[in-house]
């Protein structure tokens, strides 16, 4: 029978505060993940949240039946349950299109450079990136630009722009030819063993994922047994013992996760081949 945490430890001051890396015992953790939006304003066939197929309450991906913005009030809450824990690690604000609503980006690089979280990471197509007022944009720690080969004089501008106003690192990747995202995802030997569970921890709409890699999980799906599953074990914003859960993950995953979890490295249907983009 699953054993849930009882109760609340020392509640953490400032000069207790730890990177999550060393809260979570993780040598190699990552960063916190915030998906601002599951929209884009491309439509490439190897996104990771299938933004080339359009949002359809009757869609085959769970991840495509509702519109999903992360708005101010969101993030103020994830901020408040982490309690001061991990503020000098990565925090990586992704989508979809994090700048495709503008107002979002903004809102949450500000609150999270406000909570002394300033290693702030944008990956971005970019959209909107010139709009953002140059005193934000260098409160970014990284760019990272992706250069999908439509969006390649938009680039170009933007380094320019960059380069001028711009304090920081900037990597632009280039992804002029689409991979096979089912390919690239496909865990080595199947050998019962990842990686990246707990080395990035994603927020959305309620849930947090012990996974960076939450849209595996689930856009491959045509289901939403991951996300019940983490409802009913309390991965959730509502769970009233966050940093214990978090500190004490290895006891607290929920035991069908294994299950589930493992699977998403072998997707149930037919490989794609990713030439094109819409």
């Amino acid at each position: 029978m699953k054993i849930i945490p009882q109760g609340r430890p020392k509640p953490i001051r400032p000069q207790d505060v730890k990177p999550m890396k060393e809260i979570l015992n993780i040598e190699h953790f990552n960063h916190f993940a915030f998906p601002l939006t599951n929209s884009c304003n491309l439509s490439c066939d190897c996104c990771s949240v299938h933004a080339d197929h359009p949002i359809d309450k009757q869609s085959h991906y769970p991840e495509r039946r509702t519109l999903y913005r992360m708005k101010k009030k969101e993030i103020k809450k994830i901020l408040n349950i982490l309690d001061g824990m991990g503020r000098g690690d990565w925090h990586r604000l992704t989508g979809g299109e994090p700048t495709l609503f503008l107002d979002d980006c903004i809102d949450a690089i500000n609150l999270l450079h406000d909570d002394g979280r300033q290693n702030i990471c944008l990956a971005t197509n970019g959209l909107h990136l010139l709009d953002i007022p140059v005193d934000t944009l260098n409160k970014i720690r990284w760019i990272e630009l992706d250069n999908h080969g439509v969006n390649d004089e938009l680039v170009q501008r933007i380094q320019k722009h960059l380069k001028q106003h711009y304090q920081h690192y900037t990597r632009v990747i280039e992804y002029k030819t689409h991979y096979d995202l089912h390919y690239a995802r496909c865990h080595p030997k199947n050998t019962g063993y990842c990686g990246h569970i707990m080395r990035v921890i994603k927020f959305r709409d309620g849930i947090i994922y012990p996974c960076g890699h939450f849209e595996c999980l689930t856009c491959f799906r045509t289901n939403t047994d991951i996300q019940d599953i983490l409802v009913r074990n309390h991965w959730t914003y509502d769970y009233d013992d966050i940093p214990f859960l978090l500190k004490n993950w290895r006891e607290y995953l929920p035991l069908e996760w294994p299950g589930v979890c493992f699977l998403c490295w072998r997707p149930n249907e037919d490989i794609r081949t990713f030439k094109t983009m819409g």
